[in-house]
């Protein structure tokens, strides 16, 4: 039977930048379905009225997405691929879900506070500096010339995808909360622990000198743990087509390793 692949975003999720990488590896895997989990507060097709979003929030709203899409699929396997700030929600679910699940791939994973974004976190959390970045967002997106050389090096399609995202004011409000909680939510969650108590086949990629997922991370993994650090490969691979099949490839050598044991 073909396998369920859960695909777990960075932040932001935004809906169809990961596309082109999906569909790739549905082709590659052999999938039978993909779904792709857009966070809390950021998909448009749902009630993005929310007075605040933390990532406590976040984790149980996905929680609550896989428990249903597993539930739909009851004689079906899964695979989780999980991406920066998605692989704090997949390390929470992995103990929770282990028998239905078959491995699971952190790709540049955003876990714990270290280095330097432990100060960027930091003055994240300050409200007076999100009101700021709210306002510094939209003002550059008021500045075509401006707007487009930040986003051009994703290409026109993505460029314009990203822009016409994050210039939705409610979108773009219920991200800064997401951003601002980080802070709180770090230091009271240790989405770290549950990984070497987890029995499933966890393989982890990493970017070359990745301020939100840091190679030396690797020294924290348990022995029996695949990874793997790219230096040809950027933390925002996925709007970059030449990263995304650099990224496609390690994962189908891992899983067709994973099928031949």
């Amino acid at each position: 039977m073909k396998p369920i692949l859960i695909f777990i975003p960075g932040n932001p999720s935004i809906p169809g930048i990961y596309d082109d990488f999906l569909e790739t590896l549905k082709k590659e895997l052999n999938l039978f379905k993909i779904y792709n989990l857009i966070h809390l507060g950021q998909d448009p097709t749902e009630s993005m009225d929310f007075d605040s979003i933390s990532l406590s929030d976040v984790v149980d709203d996905h929680r609550k997405k896989v428990d249903f899409i597993i539930k739909d699929h009851p004689d079906s396997r899964f695979i989780v691929i999980a991406h920066s700030l998605g692989a704090t929600v997949a390390s929470t679910l992995c103990l929770e879900f282990e028998e239905k699940l078959d491995s699971v791939y952190f790709l540049m994973p955003f876990l714990y506070l270290s280095g330097k974004n432990k100060y960027i976190v930091k003055l994240m959390s300050y409200g007076v500096l999100q009101n700021i970045f709210y306002f510094f967002i939209c003002f550059v997106l008021n500045f075509e010339d401006i707007s487009h050389s930040l986003f051009i090096r994703f290409g026109k399609e993505k460029s314009n995808l990203v822009k016409a995202y994050i210039s939705n004011k409610r979108y773009l409000k219920n991200l800064s909360m997401l951003l601002k909680s980080y802070q709180l939510s770090f230091a009271n969650n240790d989405y770290f622990k549950p990984l070497p108590f987890c029995n499933l086949k966890l393989h982890f990629l990493f970017a070359k000198n990745d301020l939100w997922s840091p190679s030396s991370m690797t020294q924290k993994l348990p022995g029996r743990v695949f990874s793997i650090v790219d230096n040809e490969v950027s933390h925002d691979f996925c709007l970059l087509a030449s990263d995304s099949q650099k990224v496609v490839h390690h994962i189908k050598k891992w899983h067709v390793n994973n099928n031949d044991k």
